[in-house]
């Protein structure tokens, strides 16, 4: 079997050429360059974000470069502050009221949907729904290093949130390629992501690995981007516990609206659950109370910006 060297930021990724791929891996990863990047406001954003001395000022300074998310930023703040005499007018009042950190999810949440196109064929989905499995995969990241007392700034929200940017790319190769996908992976009884990898010669954590390098964006949301299904194979150079929260985020994603009983929820912990986060039943519990109310407050920023 050989190898495929895919070099991407200065780093080199092995992508195993399968004998029986019906895609030349080169094919999807040189699709990466043809599709929109993440806006460059944003990357400067995530850096102040991690700073506790940014200001109102720093960020609106940044933001105001870009007139479309200044818009859509303001837009969704006086969703947020809805019932409140006082309108928010500027980006600076935005921070004062609803704090750094909403203002940051809000203005990544819209970003993102700037990139997402009207629909994933390949995966069978819209730009909503894939948008909203994403800010829900990054707020429950968030709410669950929060309940393991993990110190992860911003960061793991963000990474919860482009975990599966990879999906943008691999999409056009499944419209072609799909059935061939789910038949592999109903044949060989593996995962989809490795179906993928099988039939595409590439996946989609490999390729969203590659775009979180070349859109400039720090290791630890390619790392989350890479091994979000697998966090036991990555490299010992990888946070585990960064990773490892993501990829319970994911998991536990889909079922968050559930009417789950402590057992059902313990089966999902347990599958969920990885040995290096040391995930509970409280654990989850706490981090999934509240996560509707926030993805929703969130959401408005996708609908601002669709």
């Amino acid at each position: 079997m050989g190898h495929l060297q895919v070099i991407s930021g200065g780093n080199i990724a092995m992508v195993e050429r399968r004998s029986h791929a019906l895609v030349q891996p080169e094919e999807v990863v040189g699709s990466v360059d043809s599709l929109p990047r993440l806006p460059e406001v944003l990357v400067r954003l995530y850096d102040v974000a991690q700073d506790p001395a940014t200001t109102g000022k720093t960020v609106a300074d940044i933001v105001h470069v870009d007139p479309g998310l200044t818009a859509n930023l303001l837009r969704s703040a006086n969703v947020a502050a809805y019932g409140v005499a006082q309108r928010v007018t500027s980006v600076e009042h935005a921070v004062a009221f609803l704090g750094l950190k909403r203002v940051f999810q809000l203005a990544l949440t819209a970003g993102l949907s700037s990139v997402v196109p009207p629909h994933l064929n390949g995966y069978g989905i819209g730009a909503i729904d894939y948008a909203m499995h994403s800010v829900t995969v990054g707020v429950l990241a968030d709410r669950l290093a929060k309940a393991l007392g993990l110190q992860f700034q911003d960061s793991v929200f963000t990474a919860g949130l482009l975990h599966d940017i990879g999906k943008l790319a691999v999409s056009t190769f499944l419209e072609e390629y799909g059935n061939a996908v789910r038949a592999h992976m109903r044949l060989r009884g593996i995962l989809f992501v490795e179906a993928e990898k099988d039939v595409l010669g590439t996946d989609h954590t490999e390729v969203g690995a590659m775009m979180a390098e070349r859109w400039g964006l720090p290791p630890a949301i390619v790392w989350a981007a890479q091994w979000h299904h697998h966090p036991e194979r990555a490299p010992k150079t990888v946070d585990a516990q960064f990773v490892g929260v993501v990829h319970a985020a994911n998991k536990l994603a889909y079922h968050v609206r559930d009417d789950m009983d402590d057992d059902e929820l313990q089966e999902l912990v347990n599958k969920a659950a990885w040995s290096q986060i040391q995930l509970t039943l409280d654990n989850a519990k706490d981090a999934l109370r509240g996560t509707p109310g926030e993805v929703k407050a969130l959401a408005h920023a996708l609908h601002a910006a669709a």
